[in-house]
């Protein structure tokens, strides 16, 4: 084993032997014995080691967090969701709102006034019936 390849497996495996590979371990440790530069870069590894030991994740967050802090939906999304359903079952809620249009105009229709004389609704008849047909001059 070269210094070079040395210097790989400490990157890879860390400064500990024991997690060296084992086809490699008996080598790496010829090499400590004999270089002092392979000892040099094995004490960095282990420094490092030591370091990422110390360093501790911190917890996911809870579940209740997350959903605490996603943006609530506004007006027109809750509209949306309620008017276009999720399953089958829910098919009232478009067929009532195409249904309010006719009520509000059956609603205000039935509301208003009926005219007080008779002779306003039949010059309207007078003056449709006499109006042209399609294709017709006057």
């Amino acid at each position: 084993m070269d210094l070079e390849r040395f210097q790989d497996l400490v990157d890879a495996y860390g400064g500990d032997d024991a997690a060296w590979p084992a086809g490699e371990r008996d080598a790496a440790r010829a090499l400590l014995a004999a270089e002092p530069q392979a000892r040099a870069l094995q004490q960095v590894a282990q420094a490092l080691d030591r370091e990422l030991a110390l360093f501790q994740v911190a917890p996911p967050p809870s579940m209740d967090r997350i959903l605490a802090a996603r943006p609530l939906p506004g007006a027109l999304e809750r509209l949306l969701a309620w008017l276009v359903p999720a399953a089958p079952g829910q098919l009232w809620r478009p067929a009532l709102a195409a249904m309010l249009p006719l009520a509000l105009g059956v609603v205000l229709g039935a509301g208003l006034p009926a005219p007080l004389d008779a002779e306003g609704w039949e010059q309207q008849e007078r003056l449709l019936l006499a109006a042209p047909g399609p294709g017709e001059t006057s």
